[in-house]
Parts: C-alpha cells; structure tokens; sequence
C-alpha cells in the first residue's frame, strides 16, 4: 500500500461539513485530480464523513485502524464499568 500526501493545511474555521469540502475541493482542484478521485479515507468523524459523501460526492470508505480504535475503546470502558462495578460490590 502506498499513501501520499498532497497537502497539510490548517482550517481557520470551524470544522464544519461545508468547510472542510470547501478546502478539499481546493485541493482536488489545486492537483487537478477532481474528476480522478476512485476514493477517499477518512477517519469516523460525522463532519468528515458528510463533507467527503454528501458535500463533495465522492467515494468513501472508513479508515480500517481508526474504526479499530474506536471498538477497542467503547471495549476497554465496558470492560473498566464491569470491574469497577464488581469492586464496588
């Protein structure tokens, strides 16, 4: 697998749906790769997931690690709420 980066910028607005479709429009454009794209990875984020699906209209899977880490967490709560319960008692 091999991944590039084509650009790292800071968004100084909020992190809305719209501007972060906004900004990687900009950079589709900037590359002139918009009518190139076969998909885009992303983290779990509802803002994220909008603006690359909804907004831009572009393929999109979830990123595999993140969606990991996330299940490992909800887990490891549950997890840490059943011993601590048990202690408790």
């Amino acid at each position: 697998m091999v991944a590039r980066v084509l650009n790292t910028f800071q968004v100084p607005e909020s992190t809305t749906s719209d501007h972060l479709a906004d900004a990687l429009k900009k950079v589709a454009d900037d590359w002139q790769i918009s009518g190139k794209i076969s998909c885009v990875v992303t983290d779990n984020g509802s803002n994220v997931v909008k603006a690359v699906k909804e907004k831009l209209n572009w393929p999109h899977l979830p990123c595999f690690a993140h969606t990991l880490n996330l299940a490992y967490k909800d887990s490891i709560a549950e997890v840490i709420h059943v011993i601590h319960k048990n202690v408790e008692n």
